[in-house]
């Protein structure tokens, strides 16, 4: 799913100037309802494409390398809960997601900052845990829960 920042498509981009007044925006924003928003994963900015993307000496890694830590995250998940990530829930979610403590007053902290349902709440959990996998630790630490984090703000 995507959706511009707002009617003009130009909020905060660097190029190119927003015409819309900050009702026009608010009015905007909040035509997509919070129960809905809270059922994606990811929340990111994608700013517009330039031609340093498309450098190939910008690439950081290739499209395999990328795919075998994928494949690798996905194979840890399953050996360990017999299921992905995303298919967590309950209990099951609550003994697989460990957090070290300061990762757990992260938590805490961004819940009330941002106004997390349950739902956000679990979906957040489950980001970080991915996040954990792909950098193979077994426990949910706090940078990994703090992208996770930023991965959801809107």
């Amino acid at each position: 799913m995507a959706t511009n920042p707002c009617k003009c498509g130009y909020l905060g981009d660097p190029s190119d100037k927003c015409t819309c007044s900050p009702a026009e925006i608010n009015r905007y924003k909040t035509r997509l309802s919070g129960p809905l928003l809270d059922r994606i994963d990811l929340h990111v900015q994608v700013p517009r494409a330039t031609n340093e993307l498309f450098d190939k000496e910008t690439i950081e890694e290739c499209s395999e390398v990328v795919r075998t830590r994928i494949c690798k995250a996905r194979d840890t998940q399953w050996q360990r809960q017999n299921c992905i990530n995303t298919q967590l829930q309950g209990k099951i979610l609550e003994q697989h997601c460990q957090l070290e403590d300061h990762a757990e007053k992260l938590l805490m902290q961004a819940t009330q900052k941002l106004k997390l349902s349950a739902r956000g709440l679990h979906r957040i959990i489950k980001v970080a845990r991915t996040i954990a996998d792909l950098n193979e630790s077994e426990v949910i630490k706090t940078p990994h829960l703090s992208e996770a984090i930023n991965l959801r703000k809107r």
